[in-house]
């Protein structure tokens, strides 16, 4: 058994050279930059550095997407990012070409110039204090706001990280194998059990649905304090459960972390500050937690298995393992508890 075609990538991934990546860049944006390969799942991005006046550098990247990335998808993209920028938001900005569009059709591959956020990845910040963390939250919970009446042709689409169709994409832990595999069952196992009867009750809208601390930057000031400079790629943006942008972000925040479950619960304190949750939504919240992360293990597999070269797609595995061996003992509901900070209130 196999999942649906066309759900997963099978193919399609741009493989420029840095000299094609800067040809683009001259003809049909006008720039002539130094150019750098930036790491990337199933897309392809270069950074494009140029020296500008009075010695200040300016930065772009260049995102070439998958050649099976239908145009309404990439449109859709670039609505998002113009309602969070509406709202304010630290997001990046789509560039027009040379002809005054925002998408360029070339090499075979449909090509965005997009400004460049300045920060730090939250991956780099080992010591994370709990305002930022609420802070992290707090910024998902004015993405949700932001995008609640959003609507486009390009976010209805069937798509791998859609997580209500982690059921389609069972077949896909073939390539675990022994415990492994038992664990990532279990998780979905779960999932259908305590999730899926929910699925009328959640909200519903356009996600960012990538909401993990290498798409958040921050910057620190001289006092020592953290801001929130950028919420970058929104090549995963679809329709989907508007609370599943909160578990993104708390399943990857709490990886490597010694009380993973406290940590998130800033996260949640932050988001509930700008977004309370229902009732339902607080419920499910630490299984879809489980069920993103039980999906980045499987997906990194696969995709491996695609381009066993890009090292980036094994990053988190580990991580997930050790964060799973954590909260094995925990029932449900005292997950959830902890999670949504409601233990001893």
């Amino acid at each position: 058994m196999q999942p649906p075609p066309g759900l997963l990538p099978a193919g399609g991934i741009p493989c420029l050279s840095k000299d094609q990546a800067a040809e683009i860049a001259r003809r049909h944006y006008g720039l002539d930059a130094a150019v750098s390969a930036l790491d990337s799942y199933t897309d392809q991005n270069f950074r494009l550095d140029r020296e500008g006046e009075k010695n200040e550098s300016e930065r772009w990247v260049l995102k070439v997407a998958n050649a099976e990335t239908q145009r309404a998808v990439i449109e859709f993209e670039n609505s998002m990012a113009q309602c969070l920028a509406d709202a304010d938001l630290p997001v990046p900005k789509i560039l027009p070409n040379r002809d005054g569009e925002t998408i360029t059709d070339t090499h075979g591959h449909l090509v965005r110039l997009i400004s460049w956020r300045h920060g730090t990845p939250l991956t780099d910040i080992a010591n994370r204090p709990t305002t930022l963390l609420e802070d992290v939250g707090a910024l998902m919970g004015r993405v949700d706001n932001a995008l609640a009446n959003l609507d486009h042709p390009g976010m209805h689409r069937p798509f791998f990280w859609d997580v209500r169709l982690v059921d389609q994409l069972r077949p896909l832990v073939g390539h675990l194998e022994g415990e492994q595999r038992r664990r990532i069952e279990g998780l979905f196992d779960n999932f259908e059990e305590r999730v899926r009867p929910f699925d009328k009750d959640l909200r519903i809208s356009a996600v960012h649905n990538d909401a993990n601390d290498a798409n958040i930057l921050v910057t620190r000031s001289v006092s020592g304090a953290y801001e929130i400079t950028g919420l970058i790629d929104f090549s995963d943006s679809l329709y989907s459960w508007t609370i599943y942008d909160l578990a993104i972000a708390v399943a990857y925040i709490i990886l490597g972390q010694d009380e993973p479950l406290k940590v998130g619960s800033h996260v949640v304190r932050g988001y509930e500050r700008e977004r309370p949750m229902t009732e339902v939504e607080r419920r499910v919240l630490f299984d879809l937690v489980m069920t993103r992360l039980a999906s980045s293990a499987m997906f990194s597999r696969y995709l491996l298995s695609l381009n066993p070269e890009n090292t980036y797609l094994a990053v988190n595995i580990e991580p997930i393992w050790r964060l799973f061996d954590q909260v094995q003992g925990l029932s449900p509901t005292q997950a959830t508890e902890m999670l949504c900070g409601l233990q001893g209130s």
